[in-house]
C-alpha cells in the first residue's frame, strides 16, 4: 500500500509540474498575455546526435524500470506492468521536453520526443519478448 501511495505522489508531482504556470506580462491597456518561448532554437536539432541516441537509450530503460517495478514489486499483471512503464518513460519525456521549453534559450523538440517514443516502442518490445 505504501509503495502504491509513493508512486502516486511522484505522479501528482510529475503532472503538478507540467500544469505550472508560465510567467504573465502586464500590458499597457490592462490585459495580460503570457510570455511564450523563443520559436526557433538557437543550434540545429538534427536526428541523427547523440542526444537522440540518449532519449532513445534512456526511454526503452524507463519503460524497463517502470515494468520491473510494476511487476515484482506491486504484482500488477504483464500487461498492466508494460503500460507502467511505458506510461512512466512518455511522463518524464514529456516532461523533459516543458522543462526545456521553459529554459531560457530552449525549446521544445519534437524530434526528441520522436527519439524518446522509438525507445519506448524498444522497451515495450523488450518486455513484451521477456528480455527484461
Amino acid at each position: 500500500m505504501l509503495k502504491r501511495a509513493l508512486i502516486l505522489m511522484v505522479l501528482w508531482a510529475a503532472a503538478a509540474a507540467v500544469a505550472g504556470d508560465r510567467p504573465h506580462l502586464q500590458c499597457a491597456d490592462g490585459d495580460t498575455m503570457t510570455a511564450s518561448p523563443p520559436v526557433r532554437p538557437s543550434r540545429p536539432d538534427l536526428w541523427l546526435a547523440k542526444d537522440k541516441a540518449d532519449h532513445l537509450v534512456v526511454s526503452a530503460f524507463l519503460v524497463g524500470f517502470g515494468y520491473y517495478a510494476a511487476r515484482k514489486e506491486l504484482h500488477l499483471s504483464d500487461p498492466g506492468s508494460r503500460n507502467m512503464g511505458v506510461g512512466l518513460s512518455l511522463s518524464l519525456g514529456l516532461l523533459k521536453e516543458v522543462r526545456d521549453q521553459r529554459r531560457r534559450g530552449g525549446f521544445f523538440s519534437l524530434k526528441d520526443l520522436g527519439a524518446d517514443l522509438a525507445g519506448i516502442g524498444l522497451g515495450y518490445l523488450l518486455c513484451s519478448a521477456g528480455a527484461l
